[in-house]
């Protein structure tokens, strides 16, 4: 026999369900988007700890960490149960978010509707808190899972404890109590539940009255009342102080703070002001949503600053006035006001003026203030009863097609930041993440366009600086590159990875002796770091220190016997030996441990040279190409060969690669022009060798090879004047005196 539902629970099903499917469809754009360059892959995508999946050394590690300047160990633990579960895919990592919006939203449905018995205004509560736009960079990001899954354990406390009122049992107290350190560990923007508990026992509970509004005879009563309220919250406040001590330790220690000391409290407190305003506009009217606000600094204008400071004082007076017959809207404005005060900056962590995150549960005040103060007002002015539920209704679609379109912006990292740019004015963070992405993508000519936008907007932006000359040296420019990466240095101090970047430019620039000392700098911090002592092999045996580089190998293979590299530097080793058949062995074995290794093919294809193996070595040439189109010394010996077997025509394709490549090196430049003059090709020669004299007029090789040119085209005053430049240049330059001598009989 199936019971027949109650009124009430069907229709409490029937509202759940109702925010399940909508708040899937609204949200479900987000199971294509992808991972994002803004702290998701220090969240998951780069962290080897989360990526190893959940074990009981992830849950120490989970434990310890301060990574990202917070401690929030549970959340930890739920990107790595992730990954244990569905390995690095973001579709899933979304799909969770997703899930944890969905069981908050119908938790904070129960308890609001256990809370008032209001079962439509509970609705109303629960459909904004699930489909409002302001909501989306919680439940679209990956990295925002602290703020979703801090949420689920919010409402179960929020639950728990309109439970232990309901029901006088000890076990939801203490339930709440557990729900609450929970919260915590996955985020402690909690911290401020304890009051906002204080908020619930004053309207919906009726536990106390502000003494403002008690009489005389009720004094003693309602201040017992307040002691037992605020006497039952003091394990709460005790895990409230603890973790706001824990927090500020570690976001100072994590660098957080920095970058902030130049912001005046008088700075801060205008901010705050604004952006309590700013959130109230947004969440009224949330256009221009984006994933960062650039804190103004004390660039507000006063206007702006006073007319906040009115909107706010005028609610806070309006609000008291009513209090008494209107106690939800005090409620209400004290919920969102006080849940801001964590993160409204006036203790400023980050670069942010703001973040539409941060509404995630503060938010739900102002929700108390429309669910019940919109029917309260309609009555009031004796509106038609279908006005409410097509307010209802309207008020339910906008917030859902304002989702639904602003989940779209979270496709992607390009996306994301262009979107910001768009809709921000001077945002150097996302210059400066839109750049990075594109440097990802290897369109570094887009992205220093955004990093130099980024770095001129903030000349002292460590990051910045980093991504900048990240994409100089990807363009050629390492002399500029590494003035910026010399400038992180000085900031952030000793780091073996920015060392070993800075090593990987001054071996660019043939600076071998300096990239060795940097080389070395970053194995003295970090011993196992096999890259940086397989770039360091490399470079003893450019130096010809092969003992040195023997033993880099040496010490490589012991701990991993696998590597490629490693194999491919004993060959080249043993190639400089006059060793060839061992040269060759080593080759081979790099090349079968690792089909893809372009070095080991570009090694071969010299050591074909020296033995004469030229078909074999244009073969390897081109295999180094296929595999790595950025080679570039495959690219300049396949040119190199082509122009000596007399194929002047594919010479010219590759040196034409080549200064796509790099377009600030004058050598492949002026190989260029002399493929161009053999072809006949004068008009694009001349070019070449122009924008090489433009940028180096005392190049003796330009001049000279120009001069050639312009003998080849009966140019011949204008071949003695660039002959005579060489020698005057480098007097001892014989090829240009001996043209210049034949000119002149």
């Amino acid at each position: 026999m199936i019971l027949p539902l109650k009124n009430n629970t069907l229709r409490q099903l029937t509202i759940i369900l109702l925010l399940v499917v909508s708040t899937t469809l609204a949200y479900w754009k987000t199971f294509d988007n992808k991972f994002l360059n803004f702290d998701d892959s220090g969240y998951v995508t780069k962290n080897e700890q989360v990526k190893s999946g959940l074990s009981w050394e992830t849950v120490r590690w989970a434990f310890t960490s301060v990574k990202e300047s917070n401690w929030h160990p549970l959340t930890w633990l739920s990107h790595a149960l992730d990954v244990s579960l569905f390995g690095v895919d973001a579709k899933y990592h979304h799909a969770t978010n997703l899930l944890l919006h969905l069981l908050s939203t119908i938790l904070l449905f129960l308890a609001v509707e256990r809370m008032t018995k209001a079962v439509w205004q509970s609705a109303f509560v629960a459909f904004m808190f699930a489909l409002h736009p302001l909501h989306v960079e919680s439940v679209a990001w990956v990295a925002e899972r602290k703020d979703v899954l801090s949420g689920l354990f919010w409402m179960l406390t929020f639950l728990a404890y309109i439970q232990y009122h309901k029901t006088s049992r000890t076990q939801w107290y203490i339930s709440s109590l557990i729900f609450f350190a929970l919260g915590l560990l996955a985020k402690p923007m909690l911290v401020t539940l304890p009051f906002v508990l204080l908020l619930v026992d004053y309207w919906a509970l009726n536990r106390f009255q502000l003494p403002f509004d008690v009489s005389p005879k009720e004094k003693k009563n309602n201040l017992a009342a307040l002691q037992q309220c605020v006497k039952e919250k003091i394990p709460l406040f005790v895990l409230s102080i603890a973790s706001s001590i824990v927090t500020f330790i570690v976001q100072k220690q994590g660098g957080s703070m920095a970058g902030t000391v130049d912001l005046s409290f008088s700075d801060k407190a205008a901010n705050a002001l604004v952006s309590y305003a700013q959130y109230i506009r947004k969440t009224f009217l949330p256009t221009d949503l984006a994933a960062m606000y650039p804190h103004p600094g004390s660039q507000l204008p006063l206007w702006q600053i006073l007319v906040s400071l009115i909107l706010l004082g005028a609610i806070t007076a309006f609000v008291w006035r009513r209090r008494r017959e209107h106690q939800y809207l005090l409620v209400g404005w004290l919920w969102f006001f006080g849940m801001l005060v964590p993160v409204i900056g006036l203790v400023q962590v980050g670069l942010q003026a703001m973040a539409d995150r941060y509404m995630y549960l503060p938010m739900i005040g102002l929700s108390f203030m429309l669910a019940w103060g919109i029917p309260s007002l309609l009555q009031r002015w004796k509106f038609p009863r279908f006005v409410l539920p097509a307010l209802f209704i309207v008020s339910s679609l906008l917030m859902f097609g304002g989702t639904f379109v602003q989940t779209s912006y979270w496709k992607d990292s390009k996306t994301l930041f262009e979107r910001a740019i768009a809709v921000t004015k001077d945002n150097h963070l996302a210059h400066n993440n839109l750049g990075a992405d594109l440097a990802d993508s290897g369109k570094h000519a887009e992205a220093l366009v955004h990093l130099r936008e980024a770095y001129r907007l903030k000349l002292n932006g460590v990051l910045i600086r980093s991504n900048l000359a990240r994409s100089l040296v990807a363009l050629g420019e390492r002399k500029e590159a590494l003035e910026h990466y010399k400038f992180v240095l000085s900031q952030i101090g000793d780091d073996p990875a920015l060392y070993s970047r800075i090593g990987d430019v001054l071996a660019d620039e043939g600076r071998i002796a300096e990239a060795i000392v940097h080389f070395q700098k970053t194995l003295q911090m970090d011993s196992l770091d096999i890259s940086t002592r397989c770039k360091l092999a490399k470079l003893y045996t450019q130096v010809s220190e092969m003992e040195k580089a023997r033993t880099e190998c040496s010490v490589i293979l012991t701990h991993q016997p696998k590597n490629s590299l490693a194999h491919d530097i004993l060959g080249t080793i043993a190639g400089s030996e006059g060793k060839y058949d061992e040269a060759l062995k080593e080759f081979l074995i790099a090349l079968e441990l690792d089909s893809l290794n372009s070095e080991a093919y570009l090694d071969l294809g010299i050591l074909y040279e020296k033995t004469g193996n030229i078909d074999g070595a244009f073969t390897a040439y081109e295999n180094a190409i296929r595999i790595n189109p950025q080679l570039m010394d495959a690219e300049y010996k396949l040119g190199t060969l082509f122009a000596q077997k007399g194929k002047p025509v594919e010479a010219e394709l590759h040196f034409r690669r080549l200064v796509e490549l790099e377009p600030g090196n004058n050598k492949n430049r002026i190989d260029l022009g002399r493929i161009y003059t053999i072809n006949n090709k004068f008009e694009e020669a001349v070019l070449q060798f122009t924008v090489v004299l433009l940028a180096d007029s005392h190049n003796i090789l330009a001049h000279y090879h120009y001069a050639n040119l312009l003998v080849k085209t009966g140019q011949i005053e204008k071949a003695k004047y660039h002959f005579s430049e060489a020698v005057r240049i480098e007097p001892s330059f014989q090829p240009a005196q001996v043209a210049l001598q034949r000119l002149s009989e």
